[in-house]
């Protein structure tokens, strides 16, 4: 099997928007005639104006250059432009040109590019040059995934880096540069079309490099096997970096790969195959949202969260995508079920941008305006995803293949990994799904993707979009293939790959008021504690675990969590009384049980101001303590006194919480009101503003466009009128241009012997001079010329008797409409002197 073996010719995709003329030009300068390859060229056109790039483009080219053409068979070294008011897609080798709709948004290479990845595959190249906004980001997935290349434009050497940026934030851009660098590297590629395997030897036995020493180089410095990867795709794949780098055989990339730490990255990532993004497949989100989360949240009935794995989740939009789905059916439906999302993906820089969840322009497409305002923030440019979103998904590095699968899920979404894998390793993946579902929990895979033999284990919910019911969960994996019976390519490394695990985010610690300074300033005695008014221990000193109950957690350190509800009352009441009063407050012989011993106990309270903290907080101290007898401690408790002081207490924090409830209540109440009118004219006026905004940027491309052109014309035009200035000036001839009106418009020097004309008078009407010759009917002679549009010529004699052959053309557009005429005087006795000189040299 070759690496690839295609006799089809590469097909280039060019787009381009506003700034786009110039690298355009740059791009074909350097592209020769017979490059092996087609192009068309993609840009954002006005509606209302004819274009003039065919007529610039061929001044750059020695390729034919035309407006495609519907069902127009694409062709070798030919460059094709788009129809005005037109979108342009390939499909079996042929143009389909169709109408744009006015409704959608004008995004004419996404479209272009999209059916350019599906139709020629790894024969497909994207190229993104000049321009706003984001059209064509979208686009070099689809070409990507096929197996195709994407290159853009270097954004410093870009006059308007909107389209660059956006192709380049995606992360599957294989080549950038300015637009010679690009050229240069086309033609690498598109000329050295040719496979590095022979059919007969596709894994090197012979003796040649194999594929096996790429993929064990890739697992001795990444530790990412892919052996079990179909090799057709691995094999497609490197003969795509041949061909990107220029190297001339798969010896040479080997060295390459060795000696270049980027590009063992760059081959591991895109043996990935990591394309991705917002709500991919938008049809098939809907059937999860109508055919699978009711049943999701019915079966959990808010006791339990509901669980989901995205499996080979990539730099995280399906994950983010589903965790926005799921909010957004919380929200319309008034819910209040938890769900927890575990994300994972071998490839561990895809999980640490995913983890950040941060991402470019380019997401605009995919996302609608309203959940955008809800669920991102902006930020230079960028998009991040609320904290309400991330905080639902758990990212994980993680190997389907040999990790143990996570476990109860209610979900497993899995789409076009197992195309990429062998049949055997696709059954064990599936086993091990299988085994993490629920029973009745949901398994989605790719539109391409099949449950290989597991059809009875599985109810069919959605044929369309592969959405299966586990019927019944399995207690452990049943498959009986291991990795290490179905291994095709026993790798050559010498030991076991070691991954170095990434430390774990340290939580940052708050600078917490140093309570020691203050206890250092007032008498410690040998227990004590501080507390703030809600009871909250900030700090301990001596042995307090005589009186507390210390909880397990760090977040239970409250008095209420360590002191029995019957003794509480006593801290509580103290507490209120210090912080009240603004003195210190003692309570003496208190009755104390813990852990089976009673004793009476002193305990003070005193106010403290904390200055880091800007409030008062309790110093609440055990000054001493002293035998009681059990009957003592029951006595105290049972006395009517604390009894009616507990109600007290109690009844005065049940009164304090209905007033803050009260107070927090209104407010809210009123700032929520507030927030909601202010939520619903924000959201209007947005609306309102990228409408516009939308609608004044593409005018602007394609103003922009149109005056690129216009401006490539007129310099065409500046320097025609230049040569033809030139050419009046050097010539012999007396001619006078006239307008309509008969008005100057141009003359040459030899004029003087019929008219007295100077540069000023330029403008003004030529039968307002006298000539030098005495043609009585000249002005009348004109108009007849003009009106028949019919050349005639006259002899006529000047005042000194020299005689001139005056010839006067009427100057008629392709419309047959006559813009003036053009006189000239050929000296007659001056033209028979050169006549006789050439007929003599003749003979000569």
């Amino acid at each position: 099997m070759d690496i690839t073996k295609n006799d089809k010719f590469y097909v280039v995709g060019i787009g381009a928007s506003a700034g786009g003329l110039d690298p355009i030009q740059k791009v074909f300068d350097i592209i020769p005639r017979y490059s092996k390859a087609a192009f068309v060229v993609v840009q954002h056109l006005s509606p209302d104006f004819v274009s003039l790039m065919d007529e610039l483009l061929r001044k750059h080219t020695d390729m034919k250059v035309s407006t495609a053409v519907d069902n127009e068979l694409i062709l070798a070294n030919r460059v094709y432009l788009v129809p005005r008011k037109k979108f342009i897609k390939v499909e079996k080798n042929r143009f389909v040109i169709t109408d744009k709709e006015s409704k959608t948004l004008d995004m004419p290479i996404d479209v272009f590019f999209h059916s350019l990845g599906k139709s020629y595959k790894e024969k497909a190249i994207g190229i993104i040059l000049s321009g706003s906004g984001t059209d064509g980001s979208r686009g070099i997935r689809t070409i990507i995934e096929k197996g195709g290349i994407a290159m853009a434009q270097d954004p410093y050497s870009a006059q308007f880096d909107g389209m660059p940026n956006a192709a380049i934030h995606t992360d599957l851009v294989d080549f950038m540069g300015t637009p010679s660098e690009i050229a240069q590297r086309l033609v690498k590629i598109c000329m050295g079309n040719k496979s590095f395997v022979e059919p007969g030897d596709p894994l090197g036995k012979s003796g040649k490099l194999s594929l096996t020493d790429i993929l064990s180089t890739i697992y001795t410095k990444r530790g990412m096997d892919f052996k079990f990867y179909k090799q057709g795709t691995l094999s497609r794949i490197i003969e795509k970096r041949i061909h990107i780098l220029s190297l001339e055989n798969i010896n040479e990339y080997h060295n390459y790969l060795i000696n270049d730490e980027n590009e063992t990255n760059i081959l591991a990532k895109e043996f990935l195959i990591g394309v991705t993004k917002f709500f991919r497949n938008q049809e098939a989100f809907k059937a999860i949202e109508n055919k699978v989360l009711p049943s999701l949240f019915q079966h959990s009935q808010g006791l339990n969260p509901i669980r989901i794995w995205v499996m080979a989740c990539s730099t995280g939009e399906e994950a983010y995508s589903l965790s926005i789905l799921l909010n957004e059916y919380k929200r319309k439906k008034k819910l209040d079920t938890k769900f927890k999302i575990f994300a994972s993906d071998i490839d561990e820089s895809a999980i640490s941008k995913a983890q950040q969840g941060i991402y470019g322009d380019h997401l605009k497409a995919d996302i609608p305006a309203d959940l955008r305002e809800r669920y991102f923030k902006k930020l230079d440019g960028k998009y991040e995803v609320v904290k309400e979103i991330r905080e639902n998904i758990v990212f994980a590095v993680h190997n389907v293949l040999k990790d143990p699968p996570f476990i109860n899920m209610d979900l497993i979404v899995s789409r076009n990994f197992l195309i990429y894998i062998n049949t055997k390793p696709q059954k064990i993946v599936l086993d091990k799904f299988h085994y993490s579902l629920n029973t009745n929990g949901f398994l989605f895979l790719g539109s391409s993707e099949s449950l290989q033999g597991k059809e009875e284990e599985f109810e069919v919910i959605d044929a369309k979009w592969r959405i299966f019911r586990c019927k019944k969960s399995l207690s452990k994996p049943v498959s009986e293939l291991t990795l290490k019976e179905i291994d095709p390519i026993p790798l050559k490394s010498t030991g076991p790959y070691e991954r170095i695990q990434e430390k774990p985010w340290l939580k940052s610690i708050d600078a917490k008021p140093d309570y020691n300074e203050l206890l250092i300033k007032h008498y410690a005695p040998p227990a004590c504690l501080m507390v703030n008014k809600d009871l909250d221990v900030l700090h301990v000193v001596g042995e307090v675990e005589e009186f507390l109950q210390f909880p397990t957690t760090p977040s239970d350190f409250n008095l209420n969590a360590m002191i029995e509800k019957n003794q509480l009352v006593v801290f509580k009441n103290g507490v209120k009384e210090a912080l009240a009063k603004n003195k210190s407050y003692a309570v003496k012989g208190f009755p104390f049980q813990r852990k089976g011993k009673n004793s009476k106990i002193n305990v003070k309270f005193t106010p403290k101001w904390v200055e880091l903290k800007q409030s008062k907080m309790v110093l609440i101290e055990f000054l001493s303590r002293d035998n009681a007898s059990r009957k003592e401690v029951e006595a105290f408790f049972s006395k009517e006194d604390h009894t009616k002081e507990q109600i007290k207490i109690l009844e005065l924090e049940l009164l304090e919480a209905k007033q803050k409830l009260k107070i927090n209540h209104e407010k809210y109440e009123l700032t929520n009101e507030e927030l909601q009118a202010a939520n619903e004219e924000l959201m209007s006026s947005n609306e309102e503003m990228q409408s516009t905004n939308e609608e004044l940027q593409s005018v602007n491309v394609e103003l922009y466009t149109v005056n690129a052109e216009l401006n490539a014309k007129i310099k065409e035009l500046r320097e025609l009128n230049n040569d033809i200035n030139n050419l009046l000036s050097s010539t012999d001839i007396g001619t006078i241009f006239l307008d309509n009106d008969l008005k100057i418009r141009k003359f040459t020097p030899a004029v003087k012997y019929q008219f007295n004309i100077v540069n000023s008078d330029l403008g003004r009407p030529i039968y307002h001079f006298s000539s030098y010759f005495g043609f009585k009917d000249f002005k009348q002679q004109i108009f007849e010329v003009m009106s028949s549009l019919k050349s005639t010529q006259v002899k006529i004699k000047n005042e000194s008797g020299r005689a001139y052959l005056m010839k006067i053309n009427p100057f008629i557009t392709s419309e047959q409409e006559v813009m003036g005429v053009v006189i000239s005087f050929v000296d007659i006795d001056e033209l028979s002197k050169k006549q006789g000189a050439l007929e003599e040299s003749e003979d000569h």
